[in-house]
Protein backbone atom coordinates (compact mmCIF):
# COMPACT_ATOMS: atom_id res chain seq x y z
CA UNK A 1 0.00 0.00 0.00
CA UNK A 2 1.09 3.14 -1.27
CA UNK A 3 0.70 6.01 1.69
CA UNK A 4 1.90 9.45 1.20
CA UNK A 5 5.43 8.65 0.17
CA UNK A 6 5.45 5.60 2.12
CA UNK A 7 5.89 1.92 0.88
CA UNK A 8 4.67 0.55 4.15
CA UNK A 9 2.62 -2.64 3.33
CA UNK A 10 2.68 -5.61 0.99
CA UNK A 11 -0.71 -6.06 -0.68
CA UNK A 12 -2.22 -6.79 -4.14
CA UNK A 13 -0.25 -3.96 -5.88
CA UNK A 14 2.64 -6.31 -5.40
CA UNK A 15 3.29 -8.14 -8.56
CA UNK A 16 4.91 -11.42 -8.98
CA UNK A 17 7.27 -12.33 -11.44
CA UNK A 18 9.19 -14.99 -12.31
CA UNK A 19 11.66 -14.92 -14.83
CA UNK A 20 11.45 -18.05 -16.28
CA UNK A 21 7.66 -18.26 -16.35
CA UNK A 22 7.39 -21.71 -14.17
CA UNK A 23 4.80 -22.69 -11.79
CA UNK A 24 5.30 -20.86 -9.18
CA UNK A 25 2.28 -22.54 -6.61
CA UNK A 26 3.66 -22.34 -3.23
CA UNK A 27 6.89 -19.73 -4.10
CA UNK A 28 5.11 -16.50 -3.82
CA UNK A 29 3.14 -15.47 -0.46
CA UNK A 30 2.20 -12.81 1.59
CA UNK A 31 0.75 -12.34 5.52
CA UNK A 32 -2.63 -11.49 5.76
CA UNK A 33 -1.28 -8.30 7.81
CA UNK A 34 0.96 -7.02 4.58
CA UNK A 35 3.55 -7.23 7.30
CA UNK A 36 5.87 -9.77 4.92
CA UNK A 37 6.55 -11.40 1.03
CA UNK A 38 8.00 -14.66 1.27
CA UNK A 39 9.74 -16.44 -1.79
CA UNK A 40 10.80 -19.71 -1.42
CA UNK A 41 12.93 -20.87 -4.31
CA UNK A 42 14.17 -23.98 -3.18
CA UNK A 43 13.52 -27.09 -5.01
CA UNK A 44 12.28 -25.16 -7.93
CA UNK A 45 13.12 -24.11 -11.37
CA UNK A 46 16.45 -21.31 -10.17
CA UNK A 47 15.47 -18.63 -12.21
CA UNK A 48 15.10 -15.10 -11.15
CA UNK A 49 11.95 -14.42 -9.34
CA UNK A 50 10.45 -10.63 -7.78
CA UNK A 51 8.03 -8.78 -5.80
CA UNK A 52 7.51 -5.65 -7.49
CA UNK A 53 5.72 -2.27 -6.63
CA UNK A 54 5.28 1.44 -8.32
CA UNK A 55 5.49 5.15 -5.80
CA UNK A 56 5.37 8.57 -7.54
CA UNK A 57 8.22 10.76 -6.61
CA UNK A 58 8.64 14.32 -6.99
CA UNK A 59 11.90 15.52 -9.56
CA UNK A 60 14.74 17.77 -7.59
CA UNK A 61 13.86 15.77 -4.21
CA UNK A 62 15.75 13.15 -2.09
CA UNK A 63 14.60 10.12 -0.51
CA UNK A 64 15.84 6.90 1.56
CA UNK A 65 14.25 3.81 0.96
CA UNK A 66 14.60 0.73 3.27
CA UNK A 67 13.13 -2.84 3.96
CA UNK A 68 14.33 -5.38 6.22
CA UNK A 69 14.87 -9.30 5.32
CA UNK A 70 15.80 -12.59 6.47
CA UNK A 71 17.65 -15.53 3.68
CA UNK A 72 18.01 -18.83 4.24
CA UNK A 73 20.02 -21.43 2.12
CA UNK A 74 21.46 -18.84 -0.11
CA UNK A 75 24.68 -19.40 -1.81
CA UNK A 76 26.41 -15.88 -2.08
CA UNK A 77 25.58 -12.24 -0.25
CA UNK A 78 23.94 -11.23 -3.70
CA UNK A 79 21.16 -14.09 -3.88
CA UNK A 80 19.03 -11.81 -2.37
CA UNK A 81 18.27 -8.04 -3.73
CA UNK A 82 16.74 -5.19 -3.88
CA UNK A 83 16.71 -3.00 -7.03
CA UNK A 84 14.97 0.73 -7.93
CA UNK A 85 14.37 1.66 -11.17
CA UNK A 86 13.41 5.52 -11.70
CA UNK A 87 11.49 6.54 -14.44
CA UNK A 88 9.97 10.01 -15.91
CA UNK A 89 6.96 10.66 -17.00
CA UNK A 90 6.67 9.11 -19.76
CA UNK A 91 7.99 5.76 -18.29
CA UNK A 92 11.23 5.53 -20.34
CA UNK A 93 13.74 4.35 -17.30
CA UNK A 94 17.02 6.50 -16.40
CA UNK A 95 19.02 5.00 -13.88
CA UNK A 96 18.94 1.42 -11.61
CA UNK A 97 20.67 1.09 -8.50
CA UNK A 98 21.07 -1.76 -6.00
CA UNK A 99 19.53 -1.27 -2.49
CA UNK A 100 22.82 -1.82 -0.09
CA UNK A 101 23.29 -3.91 2.53
CA UNK A 102 25.13 -1.39 5.21
CA UNK A 103 23.34 -2.76 8.29
CA UNK A 104 22.98 -6.91 8.53
CA UNK A 105 19.56 -7.83 7.45
CA UNK A 106 18.46 -4.28 5.83
CA UNK A 107 19.00 -3.14 2.71
CA UNK A 108 18.96 1.07 2.09
CA UNK A 109 19.88 3.97 -0.27
CA UNK A 110 19.81 7.23 -0.34
CA UNK A 111 19.23 8.97 -3.74
CA UNK A 112 17.83 12.05 -5.40
CA UNK A 113 15.39 12.18 -8.30
CA UNK A 114 16.44 14.35 -10.94
CA UNK A 115 13.61 14.26 -13.80
CA UNK A 116 12.37 11.02 -12.51
CA UNK A 117 8.04 11.13 -11.47
CA UNK A 118 7.72 7.32 -10.28
CA UNK A 119 10.09 5.05 -8.80
CA UNK A 120 9.84 0.78 -9.57
CA UNK A 121 10.88 -1.31 -6.02
CA UNK A 122 11.66 -4.36 -7.10
CA UNK A 123 12.77 -7.10 -4.13
CA UNK A 124 13.71 -10.70 -5.31
CA UNK A 125 16.09 -13.65 -5.39
CA UNK A 126 18.21 -14.30 -8.09
CA UNK A 127 19.12 -18.08 -7.58
CA UNK A 128 18.30 -20.80 -5.10
CA UNK A 129 17.07 -19.97 -1.61
CA UNK A 130 14.40 -18.21 0.69
CA UNK A 131 13.91 -14.46 1.94
CA UNK A 132 11.45 -13.04 3.91
CA UNK A 133 10.78 -9.81 3.46
CA UNK A 134 9.36 -6.91 6.14
CA UNK A 135 7.77 -3.45 5.42
CA UNK A 136 9.48 -1.37 2.59
CA UNK A 137 9.50 2.40 3.43
CA UNK A 138 10.19 5.40 1.47
CA UNK A 139 10.87 8.46 3.05
CA UNK A 140 12.07 12.04 2.19
CA UNK A 141 15.31 12.62 3.45
CA UNK A 142 17.98 15.53 4.02
CA UNK A 143 20.14 15.23 0.91
CA UNK A 144 23.46 14.11 1.05
CA UNK A 145 26.73 16.18 1.48
CA UNK A 146 29.52 16.36 -0.23
CA UNK A 147 32.76 14.23 0.85
CA UNK A 148 35.05 16.17 -0.75
CA UNK A 149 38.79 15.22 -0.01
CA UNK A 150 41.89 16.84 -0.95
CA UNK A 151 44.64 13.83 -1.81
CA UNK A 152 47.93 14.61 -2.87
CA UNK A 153 50.32 11.64 -3.85
CA UNK A 154 54.21 12.30 -3.97
CA UNK A 155 56.74 11.44 -6.01
CA UNK A 156 60.49 10.88 -4.64
CA UNK A 157 63.06 10.57 -7.38
CA UNK A 158 65.50 8.20 -5.86
CA UNK A 159 69.38 8.76 -5.75
CA UNK A 160 71.81 5.69 -5.28
CA UNK A 161 73.87 6.84 -2.28
CA UNK A 162 71.56 8.89 -0.11
CA UNK A 163 72.28 9.01 3.35
CA UNK A 164 68.89 7.79 5.30
CA UNK A 165 69.32 11.17 7.29
CA UNK A 166 69.31 12.84 4.13
CA UNK A 167 66.38 10.85 2.51
CA UNK A 168 64.30 11.28 5.47
CA UNK A 169 65.16 15.28 5.54
CA UNK A 170 64.12 15.18 1.69
CA UNK A 171 60.55 13.24 2.78
CA UNK A 172 59.72 15.55 5.24
CA UNK A 173 60.29 18.77 3.31
CA UNK A 174 57.74 16.73 0.24
CA UNK A 175 55.10 16.40 3.43
CA UNK A 176 55.69 20.01 4.04
CA UNK A 177 54.77 21.25 0.42
CA UNK A 178 52.04 19.09 0.26
CA UNK A 179 50.37 19.71 3.47
CA UNK A 180 50.34 23.73 2.88
CA UNK A 181 48.55 23.07 0.00
CA UNK A 182 45.63 21.88 1.82
CA UNK A 183 45.89 18.06 1.25
CA UNK A 184 43.75 16.11 3.30
CA UNK A 185 45.88 12.80 2.79
CA UNK A 186 49.14 12.34 1.68
CA UNK A 187 50.64 9.27 0.13
CA UNK A 188 54.09 8.04 -0.36
CA UNK A 189 55.83 4.95 -2.27
CA UNK A 190 57.44 1.22 -1.54
CA UNK A 191 60.28 1.93 1.30
CA UNK A 192 60.97 5.11 -0.08
CA UNK A 193 62.78 5.78 3.25
CA UNK A 194 65.24 3.65 2.77
CA UNK A 195 65.51 3.03 -1.02
CA UNK A 196 69.10 3.81 -3.03
CA UNK A 197 69.95 5.02 0.57
CA UNK A 198 73.37 3.69 2.10
CA UNK A 199 71.61 1.77 4.30
CA UNK A 200 72.22 -1.68 3.78
CA UNK A 201 68.61 -4.43 3.42
CA UNK A 202 69.84 -5.30 6.78
CA UNK A 203 69.67 -2.08 8.23
CA UNK A 204 66.37 -1.30 6.70
CA UNK A 205 64.26 -2.71 8.95
CA UNK A 206 62.86 -0.96 11.73
CA UNK A 207 60.08 -0.25 14.05
CA UNK A 208 56.96 1.44 14.72
CA UNK A 209 58.75 3.47 16.78
CA UNK A 210 62.19 4.06 14.61
CA UNK A 211 62.56 7.36 13.23
CA UNK A 212 60.37 7.30 9.86
CA UNK A 213 56.93 6.30 11.55
CA UNK A 214 57.59 8.69 14.41
CA UNK A 215 58.67 11.57 11.70
CA UNK A 216 55.48 10.74 9.92
CA UNK A 217 53.47 11.20 13.01
CA UNK A 218 54.24 14.16 13.78
CA UNK A 219 54.14 15.78 10.88
CA UNK A 220 50.83 14.27 10.37
CA UNK A 221 49.86 15.91 13.86
CA UNK A 222 51.38 19.15 13.06
CA UNK A 223 49.05 19.56 10.01
CA UNK A 224 45.90 18.16 10.61
CA UNK A 225 46.03 15.26 7.73
CA UNK A 226 46.06 11.62 6.59
CA UNK A 227 49.36 10.36 5.44
CA UNK A 228 50.04 6.49 3.92
CA UNK A 229 53.36 5.18 3.41
CA UNK A 230 55.41 1.99 3.87
CA UNK A 231 58.84 0.69 5.18
CA UNK A 232 60.20 -2.08 6.01
CA UNK A 233 59.21 -3.41 9.59
CA UNK A 234 61.06 -5.55 12.33
CA UNK A 235 57.50 -6.12 14.30
CA UNK A 236 56.87 -6.75 17.98
CA UNK A 237 57.47 -10.52 17.37
CA UNK A 238 61.00 -10.06 15.05
CA UNK A 239 59.15 -10.47 11.99
CA UNK A 240 60.26 -8.68 8.87
CA UNK A 241 57.23 -7.42 7.07
CA UNK A 242 56.62 -5.02 4.24
CA UNK A 243 54.25 -2.60 6.17
CA UNK A 244 51.68 0.22 5.19
CA UNK A 245 50.68 2.78 7.85
CA UNK A 246 48.37 4.99 7.43
CA UNK A 247 48.37 8.06 10.22
CA UNK A 248 45.07 9.84 11.23
CA UNK A 249 45.22 13.66 11.39
CA UNK A 250 46.03 14.02 14.95
CA UNK A 251 48.96 11.67 14.87
CA UNK A 252 47.95 8.52 15.33
CA UNK A 253 48.34 5.19 13.86
CA UNK A 254 44.76 4.40 12.61
CA UNK A 255 45.57 1.20 10.29
CA UNK A 256 48.06 -1.17 9.68
CA UNK A 257 48.44 -3.67 6.83
CA UNK A 258 51.34 -6.10 5.88
CA UNK A 259 52.24 -6.74 2.17
CA UNK A 260 50.10 -10.36 1.25
CA UNK A 261 51.83 -10.87 -1.87
CA UNK A 262 55.46 -10.93 -1.35
CA UNK A 263 57.82 -11.01 -4.74
CA UNK A 264 60.62 -14.06 -4.52
CA UNK A 265 63.40 -12.22 -3.75
CA UNK A 266 61.04 -10.72 -0.40
CA UNK A 267 60.80 -14.26 0.72
CA UNK A 268 64.46 -14.91 0.00
CA UNK A 269 65.43 -11.96 2.26
CA UNK A 270 63.48 -13.34 5.11
CA UNK A 271 59.83 -11.21 4.52
CA UNK A 272 56.75 -13.13 5.69
CA UNK A 273 52.93 -11.76 4.71
CA UNK A 274 50.38 -10.72 5.87
CA UNK A 275 47.43 -13.03 6.10
CA UNK A 276 44.66 -10.29 6.02
CA UNK A 277 43.11 -7.75 3.90
CA UNK A 278 41.18 -4.68 6.35
CA UNK A 279 40.07 -1.47 5.51
CA UNK A 280 40.09 1.55 7.28
CA UNK A 281 37.51 4.07 8.65
CA UNK A 282 38.63 7.75 7.84
CA UNK A 283 36.97 10.97 8.43
CA UNK A 284 36.46 11.67 4.52
CA UNK A 285 35.33 7.42 4.03
CA UNK A 286 36.59 3.95 3.83
CA UNK A 287 40.07 3.29 2.29
CA UNK A 288 42.04 -0.35 1.76
CA UNK A 289 46.20 -0.20 1.13
CA UNK A 290 48.01 -2.41 -1.19
CA UNK A 291 51.84 -2.88 -1.54
CA UNK A 292 53.28 -2.92 -5.03
CA UNK A 293 52.86 -6.65 -5.77
CA UNK A 294 49.35 -6.78 -3.90
CA UNK A 295 48.08 -4.54 -7.11
CA UNK A 296 49.11 -7.05 -10.03
CA UNK A 297 46.16 -9.14 -8.93
CA UNK A 298 42.38 -8.44 -8.92
CA UNK A 299 41.89 -10.74 -5.49
CA UNK A 300 43.47 -7.89 -2.91
CA UNK A 301 41.46 -4.75 -4.35
CA UNK A 302 38.08 -6.77 -4.82
CA UNK A 303 38.55 -8.09 -0.94
CA UNK A 304 39.31 -4.65 -0.02
CA UNK A 305 35.95 -3.39 -1.84
CA UNK A 306 33.91 -5.62 -0.66
CA UNK A 307 34.71 -4.56 3.05
CA UNK A 308 33.63 -0.90 1.92
CA UNK A 309 36.60 0.77 0.54
CA UNK A 310 36.19 3.53 -1.34
CA UNK A 311 40.06 4.84 -1.87
CA UNK A 312 42.64 1.92 -2.74
CA UNK A 313 46.12 3.56 -1.72
CA UNK A 314 48.57 1.89 -3.34
CA UNK A 315 52.35 2.25 -2.45
CA UNK A 316 54.96 0.77 -4.79
CA UNK A 317 58.07 0.22 -6.41
CA UNK A 318 57.08 -0.75 -10.12
CA UNK A 319 54.45 0.80 -12.61
CA UNK A 320 51.84 -1.36 -13.95
CA UNK A 321 49.49 1.31 -14.95
CA UNK A 322 47.13 -0.94 -16.72
CA UNK A 323 46.25 -2.61 -13.81
CA UNK A 324 46.43 0.03 -11.62
CA UNK A 325 43.75 1.63 -13.70
CA UNK A 326 41.88 -2.35 -14.29
CA UNK A 327 41.62 -2.31 -10.04
CA UNK A 328 39.77 1.10 -10.21
CA UNK A 329 37.32 -0.02 -13.06
CA UNK A 330 37.16 -3.46 -12.05
CA UNK A 331 35.65 -2.49 -8.71
CA UNK A 332 34.57 0.95 -9.11
CA UNK A 333 36.83 2.79 -6.76
CA UNK A 334 39.42 5.40 -6.71
CA UNK A 335 43.41 4.26 -6.82
CA UNK A 336 45.73 6.62 -5.31
CA UNK A 337 49.30 5.57 -6.92
CA UNK A 338 52.77 6.63 -4.91
CA UNK A 339 55.26 4.60 -7.25
CA UNK A 340 59.53 5.28 -6.85
CA UNK A 341 60.29 4.40 -10.28
CA UNK A 342 60.28 7.51 -12.55
CA UNK A 343 59.46 6.05 -16.10
CA UNK A 344 55.80 6.51 -17.39
CA UNK A 345 54.22 3.67 -18.64
CA UNK A 346 51.32 3.92 -21.93
CA UNK A 347 52.03 7.54 -21.66
CA UNK A 348 51.06 8.07 -18.13
CA UNK A 349 53.55 9.55 -15.00
CA UNK A 350 54.17 6.66 -12.39
CA UNK A 351 52.61 8.67 -9.79
CA UNK A 352 48.80 9.33 -10.25
CA UNK A 353 45.26 9.62 -8.97
CA UNK A 354 43.05 7.28 -10.91
CA UNK A 355 38.92 7.88 -10.70
CA UNK A 356 36.25 4.77 -10.65
CA UNK A 357 35.83 5.08 -14.30
CA UNK A 358 39.67 4.73 -15.09
CA UNK A 359 40.45 8.20 -16.12
CA UNK A 360 43.79 9.35 -14.38
CA UNK A 361 42.90 12.89 -12.74
CA UNK A 362 46.35 13.77 -11.55
CA UNK A 363 49.74 12.44 -12.42
CA UNK A 364 53.67 13.54 -11.83
CA UNK A 365 57.21 12.52 -12.16
CA UNK A 366 58.65 15.49 -10.69
CA UNK A 367 60.59 15.40 -8.45
CA UNK A 368 59.36 16.07 -4.77
CA UNK A 369 56.17 16.54 -6.26
CA UNK A 370 52.65 15.56 -5.91
CA UNK A 371 49.86 14.31 -7.80
CA UNK A 372 47.08 16.54 -6.32
CA UNK A 373 43.16 16.10 -6.64
CA UNK A 374 40.21 16.96 -4.78
CA UNK A 375 36.97 14.14 -5.39
CA UNK A 376 33.77 13.64 -3.62
CA UNK A 377 33.39 10.66 -2.39
CA UNK A 378 29.43 10.95 -2.90
CA UNK A 379 29.47 11.84 -6.55
CA UNK A 380 27.96 9.21 -8.39
CA UNK A 381 29.11 8.32 -11.68
CA UNK A 382 26.77 6.58 -13.89
CA UNK A 383 27.55 4.67 -17.13
CA UNK A 384 25.05 3.51 -19.47
CA UNK A 385 23.77 -0.03 -20.39
CA UNK A 386 25.67 -1.99 -17.52
CA UNK A 387 24.25 -4.62 -17.14
CA UNK A 388 20.69 -2.87 -16.24
CA UNK A 389 19.37 -2.45 -19.35
CA UNK A 390 18.66 0.98 -21.77
CA UNK A 391 19.41 2.53 -18.35
CA UNK A 392 22.28 4.10 -16.11
CA UNK A 393 24.11 1.67 -13.46
CA UNK A 394 26.56 3.00 -11.09
CA UNK A 395 29.53 0.87 -11.53
CA UNK A 396 30.79 -0.44 -8.39
CA UNK A 397 26.90 -0.52 -6.81
CA UNK A 398 26.80 -3.07 -10.03
CA UNK A 399 29.86 -5.01 -10.09
CA UNK A 400 29.56 -5.48 -5.71
CA UNK A 401 25.82 -7.07 -6.29
CA UNK A 402 26.45 -9.13 -9.43
CA UNK A 403 29.90 -10.60 -8.47
CA UNK A 404 30.01 -14.57 -7.96
CA UNK A 405 31.50 -14.58 -4.80
CA UNK A 406 30.30 -18.57 -4.67
CA UNK A 407 32.21 -19.53 -7.52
Amino acid sequence: MINGNRICLFGPEWRQVDAAGTDCSGVFWISEDGAKAVIDNRGVHRALKKYVTEADIEPGKNYCISVSFRESDTSSRNVVYGLITLCKEDGTQTRRIYLEEKVCGKLSLTFQSEEETSLRLELGIKREGKVVWYRPLLQECEQKPERKVKIASVYIKAVHGTHYDEKLKKIEESFDKAAKDGADLIAYAEDINSNATTLSFEESFETIDGKYCTMMRRKSKEYGCYVFFTYHELDENGYRCNTAILVGRDGEIVGRYCKTHLSLGEYEGGLVPGDDYPVFDTDFGRVGMLICWDAYFPEPARAMAFKGAEILLVSTAGNPTYRHIARAMENGVYVVVSCRDGSPCAGIAPTKIINPQGIVLAETCEDEEAATAVIDLNEERYLYWLSVGPANAIPNNIYMHEYRDDM
